[in-house]
């Protein structure tokens, strides 16, 4: 990811995100450009990805961003806390999207949204289609609110957006 291009995101989720009590970001694109040698300890992957969200958000200001390490079992986010969930280009590495995303709900405010960016494809290709996102989002409780097909001029990135039944 460019520096141009690293530098918008942080100023959008300064100005899309300011306003909301609690956001979460489940984003791929947390590693980018960060060399895990450089951070203190022994952490995996998704420990480094929310060090780096965390100080990104401290970075620009965003005292309302808070850094979890969650899983499919425990998402240790207080009930009722998230305003507003963004999944990029992550859903179709989920393991267990079903349980996990009804273990969200609990976490939900009422009225809050789910965004989920991703792109076309078979799940063994960084992809997955949105009609079986569609598919698994019901079977967890959420219905679609929302489709765009506005992320990438190649036509191949989707935004779809769900809000709890």
């Amino acid at each position: 990811m460019s520096k141009a291009i690293k530098e918008l995101i942080e100023r959008d989720l300064k100005k899309k995100y300011a306003d909301l009590d609690s956001a979460m970001v489940v984003s791929v694109h947390g590693l980018s450009g960060v060399d895990a040698n450089k951070v203190r300890g022994r952490l995996r992957k998704k420990q480094i990805e929310v060090h780096v969200i965390k100080n990104r958000a401290a970075k620009v200001n965003l005292a309302n961003i808070h850094t979890v390490f969650g899983d499919v079992e425990d998402t240790r986010l207080p009930p009722s806390s998230v305003d507003a969930v963004l999944i990029l280009k992550t859903y179709h590495e989920f393991e267990h999207p079903i349980p996990l995303m009804k273990k969200l709900r609990a976490s939900l405010k009422p009225g809050a949204k789910i965004g989920i960016i991703d792109r076309n494809g078979n799940g063994t290709d960084h992809g997955i289609m949105p009609d079986l996102v569609e598919h698994e989002m019901s079977q967890a409780g959420y219905r679609r609110i929302g489709k765009y097909d506005f992320t990438k001029d190649d036509g191949q990135d989707y935004f779809l957006i769900f809000t709890p039944n």
